[in-house]
């Protein structure tokens, strides 16, 4: 669909954030869209990925400091060094550009450790 849109000239930029990250963490931006992909980190926002799970974390000064008394479930969301665990699977395009590709909750391990995304599985 954005394909079709920016073949008859209109500007569409695909960006990612929610709510506990003050919302915008990437974006894409004029002359440097990867059609796809939710852009590249924004100033001052930091983007990783979890080496084990893909889970995409984000850390910036914007980041909430947690759930209205609800430490549980900040103490699930947010990590001791301040990284904020999204729930999103994300792949990075070009080394720049993140994807997302899945939510955390829908991987499957397999019994050699192994993780796989269903929704990469799946043909179109």
């Amino acid at each position: 669909m954005l394909s079709f849109f920016l073949g008859i000239g209109v500007s569409l930029f695909e960006a990612y954030g929610m709510t506990e990250n003050s919302a915008i963490a990437t974006t894409n931006r004029r002359g440097r869209m990867i059609v796809g992909t939710v852009g590249e980190p924004q100033p001052h926002a930091e983007v990783r990925l979890d080496e084990q799970t893909g889970e995409v974390l984000t850390r910036h000064p914007g980041v909430f400091a947690g759930y209205w008394d609800k430490p549980e479930a900040t103490a699930d969301t947010m990590l001791d060094d301040g990284w904020l665990r999204t729930g999103d699977v994300g792949e990075w395009v070009e080394g720049t550009h993140l994807r997302i590709i899945d939510r955390i909750k829908d991987i499957i391990i397999t019994a050699g450790g192994k993780n796989i995304s269903p929704a990469r599985s799946r043909t179109p």
